[in-house]
């Protein structure tokens, strides 16, 4: 399957996490009540959000943490001094999405801004919290925003959803976004949907997860190859591909060749460690399983948040798991699920844990 050239986008993570809430009985307000019961190597962090959070991302450095919530914000917390520095006012309405350039100094938020769907992405100035440019032309932003290792491009995916425009089919989108000038440089455009957006780590190749995953080389942006799967991911030596197939996430060499798979049923986000040895996996149970990259072995699970149902001490994990990253010096681990809080996970002092068999 190719790419083609054209101007509208949409993606498929949303709907699947919403689906998982739904059924596991979790509705819209009760996922704001905090359940009782959570793991000793899980810090739970309060932003001051009044929506839920449904994206976030670590500056380079470490020292913030950006939460992009429900509540039209996105906020800057920082994690030693236990405060939020600054809040963005996005004026997105549902989940967006956020990430920072790799020199720390700007970050891009996106989401969708109006009730039929059109969408923008907002750049902003990381020093003085001011709004540097607004990026439009696409629809429903909440798939994802990626820049590229030198920070020079920006890669932005969307979809239309079959419904912001009347009569028209599910279409993805991924634009590429010259960061100097402000300017779109290449619209790729398919049937379908889409979800992640990421480069490699030398910036040559951009991987695209749609119906298929697509790697795309950078100097002509041609499709150089095309597999099954989804939520594809580089590892930071470049040398590796994590992403999800129904039911497993599978690591594989560029020349095709599977090196591990892990069972990983309703995968909604997974990371590769800063020093490429181990790969976070979050389901739609809210589970967060860190497993060794070279033999797929669950080194440390993050069971969620766990919530007493009835008086004999019955426990059930909830919380719509939306997005996951790695701190940057590989020990932490930050969860989103769908309330106002988000969830630190220390990797390094925890253990594989009961729900490692999985």
């Amino acid at each position: 399957m190719g790419l083609r050239r054209a101007s509208m986008g949409r993606p498929v993570l949303v709907m699947a996490v919403a689906v998982v809430a739904i059924a596991a009985g979790c509705s819209d307000s009760e996922r704001t009540t905090e359940p009782t019961n959570y793991d000793p190597h899980v810090r739970v962090v309060d932003l001051g959000h009044e929506g839920n959070v449904s994206a976030l991302a670590f500056s380079p450095d470490g020292r913030l943490l950006a939460t992009a919530s429900n509540d039209e914000t996105v906020r800057l917390w920082d994690l030693a001094a236990g405060r939020t520095v600054r809040s963005l006012s996005t004026g997105v309405l549902g989940n967006q999405v956020v990430a920072f350039s790799p020199d720390g100094r700007l970050i891009v938020t996106a989401g969708k801004v109006s009730d039929d769907g059109i969408g923008s992405v907002l750049l902003w100035d990381m020093a003085s919290g001011q709004r540097l440019a607004t990026l439009s032309g696409h629809y429903r932003l909440d798939t994802g925003v990626v820049f590229s290792p030198d920070g020079a491009t920006l890669a932005v995916a969307s979809f239309n959803n079959g419904g912001a425009i009347p009569g028209t089919a599910p279409k993805w989108m991924v634009k590429l976004w010259d960061v100097a000038t402000r300017r779109a440089s290449a619209t790729f455009s398919d049937d379908g949907y889409a979800g992640k957006v990421a480069f490699s780590p030398d910036g040559k190749l951009l991987v695209v997860s749609t119906d298929v995953v697509q790697l795309i080389r950078m100097t002509d942006r041609r499709v150089t190859d095309s597999f099954p799967g989804a939520n594809a991911i580089f590892s930071p030596d470049g040398k590796l591909v994590a992403l999800s197939t129904e039911g497993s996430v599978v690591i594989r060499d560029l020349a095709g060749r599977t090196r591990v798979t892990v069972p990983a049923a309703s995968l909604v986000d997974l990371e590769f460690s800063p020093d490429g040895t181990m790969l976070a996996v979050g389901t739609g149970d809210g589970v967060v399983r860190v497993c060794d990259v070279r033999s797929g072995r669950v080194v440390a699970t993050d069971p969620g948040r766990q919530r007493h149902f009835d008086a004999a001490g019955v426990t059930a994990t909830e919380g719509a798991l939306q997005d996951l990253a790695f701190s940057p010096d590989g020990r932490t681990v930050a969860v989103a699920d769908w309330y106002l809080t988000v969830r630190l996970f220390d990797v390094a002092t925890a253990s594989a844990g009961p729900a490692a068999s999985r």
